[in-house]
């Protein structure tokens, strides 16, 4: 995230043990492309990042919620896609006026076994 996310970054970070690191705001473009290359798999939503980890081959679980991954999903790992299927998706909306139920459909669980099953299908792990 940049810096207009890192007081949501710092509040979900209270919650993680103390080698996750935040790097909010911190990144330029070169050190964002080194640290996805070392990653053994890039937990991510719909984003450019999340098109770098892709274009390197990196593995990836990617979150998708008002986007359709079919128009902006990453091209070499489709099947890395998590979407809650709702009737209201894909409505491409950022402020949702129902409390977006495609991302709260996602639950926890569900991501941490993805990503878990992801790295264990690329076993070595670097980052």
């Amino acid at each position: 995230g940049d810096l207009s996310h890192k007081q949501l970054i710092n509040e979900i970070c209270t919650g993680l043990p103390a080698r996750a690191v935040n790097l909010a705001g911190q990144t330029d473009l070169r050190l964002l492309l080194a640290l996805i290359s070392i990653c053994s798999v890039f937990l991510t939503n719909d984003s450019g990042p999340m098109h770098i980890a892709d274009s390197l081959d990196i593995p990836l679980v990617a979150l998708f919620g008002s986007t359709d991954p079919i128009a902006t999903g990453p091209y070499r790992h489709g099947q890395a896609v998590m979407q809650k299927k709702v009737p209201c998706s894909p409505c491409f909306k950022r402020v949702c006026p129902i409390d977006f139920p495609c991302m709260k459909g996602l639950t926890v669980e569900d991501v941490f076994n993805r990503v878990l099953k992801t790295l264990h299908q690329n076993e070595q792990v670097t980052c």
